[in-house]
């Protein structure tokens, strides 16, 4: 998957409009200094991307809009949302380019 998340295009599907297409395009973007949300701004560029037009932000954060969706669980450990590909896949550490480790 991980390969395939740095090689393969990204498949954009028909029905998407054309700000949700350009968001998931910028958000995906596989530069990360390209990438939406990227730099001074951080996540205003977000914010302020067409997609979230009719978003009231301030209302969000102080928790005044209901959400669509709240899922019923019975537990913290309930995962009956989440597909079986990835509950059932072993966990493996993502691989680090030594380029990344000049920190270290």
């Amino acid at each position: 998957m991980l390969q395939d998340i740095q090689t393969k295009p990204i498949d954009i599907k028909k029905y998407f409009s054309k700000e949700a297409t350009d968001l998931i395009l910028n958000l995906l973007e596989k530069d990360p200094t390209l990438r939406l949300g990227y730099g001074e701004r951080d996540a205003l560029d977000i914010k302020e991307h067409p997609f979230f037009k009719d978003i009231d932000w301030e209302k969000i954060r102080n928790k005044e809009v209901k959400p669509f969706f709240v899922p019923k669980i019975k537990n913290n450990k309930d995962l009956k949302y989440i597909d079986k590909l990835f509950t059932d896949e072993i966990p493996v550490d993502t691989p680090v380019e030594s380029s990344h480790l000049s920190f270290i």
